[in-house]
């Protein structure tokens, strides 16, 4: 018993609790002090999260705002239907508060664009951007259009304390690029003054066909003066389709004069489309002036539509066809929205899309020397003849090999024939002129003379983009589009010159082409 007392008498002893108690207390400290910093920033680090989040939010607000204001550009057009007004649309920039009880805000810039943006560099979407002007809408200076295709909103949300996020994205507009009929026929110009084709401002049958002044400035184009050239070859005032009261067919009426020289020109009520009296047939020839159809329609005739005199008031009448391309009496300059006639890829002819009554021309008919296709092409009014066979050879171009029709893109030439073939041949520089030259079987002026014409699939047999559709590039890589030229680079202070540039899905690169319904949508949205 004494022993066992003896060993659990032994005590154990405190010896080294002392400093582990210190250096658990020391660990703990430095422990506190180092998640100090971390919590404070961890909560310096959600403010600021917090604030991105809220002026990211107050960005895509902005976007809401402006994409609703461009939506709602809209007016009832004749019948009532709501379409788009670019009168309506604004401008910018546009600012406001986000409104969530915060002092939240944005700020959005607003450009506007013919053609995609996307497919450029900064420095062109600098150079292209519309000019907008509150009330009066939006205006391309290089193409004259009146239409946006693309907008692009920048868009800045910004906070009390400085910080901002900007969001930019690109709002592809619905539109239809369907060309619409309808513009002035001018005479050539004898002064400063632009006389135009005019059928009055309370039009009937009979109604002489008179000169007037035309239009200038943001002056309308009065409904007198707005003519349509159809496939049958008849002039038909667009203001009087569909009007019953002037013809009750609903077929209005069209340009008129009996075939012998001297005789009035006048309006007369239309016939069915595709079944005219040869008295309403009229064919654009080489000059540029309009001639009357033989009475069995299978040829021009030889009397032209003749301004006596380039005075308003002037009656119009028929002569006997004389004078060149600058006939001051008888050469006529229709609007390339009066429309193309029969021209077509059915008559070997080129229609340029946007210029859609112009038609790739070699000029003057000459392969060689000064002002001739051996300098320059350009686009000129599109010519007629009851028979199309009898067009002249300058504006007949047949793609060799012949095209399949809606097949993928094909490599060919573009020939000519004047008596010897001679091809549409690229200057293989930006913005350089193209010209016809010698058919060539092989070597570089065989590459110049090479172009895919794109239709509407690509190589696999997929619908191409439309932006892709209906051109035709040279052997470039990776190909320039046939194209015109700016509006200051005319021929005879008329007609645009036929170039290559980088293509850009613009119509004035499409040809022969189809019309194109571009729906609605929000694309292409980055931080900046």
């Amino acid at each position: 018993m004494n022993v066992i007392r003896s060993r659990f008498s032994v005590r154990g002893t405190d010896r080294g609790s002392l400093p582990m108690a210190m250096l658990v207390a020391v660990i703990g400290i430095a422990l506190a002090a180092l998640m100090v910093p971390l919590v404070i920033n961890q909560a310096h680090t959600t403010t600021f999260d917090t604030a991105r989040g809220r002026t990211l939010q107050a960005a895509e607000s902005g976007i809401d705002v402006a994409l609703g204001q461009v939506r709602a550009a809209t007016s009832p057009n004749k019948d009532g239907v709501m379409q788009g007004d670019a009168k309506k649309l604004p401008c910018g920039p546009l600012a406001g508060s986000v409104g969530n009880g915060s002092n939240d805000r944005y700020s959005v810039d607003i450009a506007y664009y013919t053609a995609d943006p996307n497919a450029h560099d900064t420095q062109w979407g600098i150079d292209h951007k519309m000019i907008c002007v509150s009330g009066y809408g939006v205006r391309d200076t290089a193409t004259n259009s009146y239409t946006p295709s693309y907008v692009v909103l920048t868009s800045q949300g910004s906070d009390t304390a400085g910080e901002s996020r900007t969001l930019v994205t690109t709002y592809v507009v619905k539109t239809t690029n369907t060309n619409i009929p309808g513009g002035p026929i001018r005479i050539w110009p004898a002064g400063s003054d632009n006389y135009c084709m005019d059928a009055g401002s309370s039009p009937v049958a009979g109604s002489a066909v008179k000169l007037s002044l035309c239009p200038t400035g943001n002056q309308a184009l009065p409904k007198g003066m707005s003519f349509i050239y159809n496939p049958d070859l008849t002039i038909q005032l667009a203001a009087t389709i569909g009007d019953t009261t002037v013809n009750a067919n609903g077929y209005g009426l069209c340009v008129y004069s009996a075939g012998s020289s001297g005789n009035a020109v006048t309006l007369a009520k239309c016939n069915a489309p595709g079944s005219p009296p040869y008295q309403q047939v009229w064919s654009v020839d080489d000059s540029s002036h309009l001639r009357n159809s033989n009475s069995g329609k299978t040829d021009v005739g030889g009397q032209c539509i003749t301004a006596a005199s380039q005075t308003a008031g002037t009656a119009l009448a028929l002569t006997n066809c004389a004078g060149g391309t600058t006939d001051t009496a008888q050469t006529w300059i229709p609007s390339p929205a009066v429309g193309a006639g029969q021209a077509g890829a059915t008559n070997s002819q080129l229609v340029n899309f946007q210029q859609f009554g112009r038609c790739l021309d070699v000029t003057n008919q000459s392969v060689s020397g000064a002002n001739s296709g051996a300098q320059f092409l350009i686009l000129y009014t599109c010519k007629q003849n009851p028979d199309p066979t009898k067009v002249a050879w300058n504006q007949k171009f047949t793609p060799t090999p012949a095209l399949t029709t809606g097949s993928a893109p094909q490599s060919n030439q573009w020939v000519t024939n004047n008596g010897s073939k001679y091809c549409l041949t690229s200057p293989g520089t930006e913005g350089g002129y193209v010209t016809v030259t010698p058919c060539a079987s092989s070597g570089a002026t065989k590459t110049a003379q090479t172009w895919t014409t794109y239709q509407t699939q690509d190589a696999s047999g997929n619908e191409l983009a439309y932006k892709d559709k209906f051109t035709i590039r040279d052997s470039s890589s990776p190909g320039r589009c046939l194209s015109l030229s700016k509006t200051t680079d005319l021929y005879n202070n008329q007609y645009q010159k036929a170039i290559v540039e980088t293509c850009d899905g613009s119509s004035q690169q499409k040809w022969n082409a189809q019309a194109n319904v571009q729906e609605p949508v929000l694309e292409n949205m980055h931080e900046q």
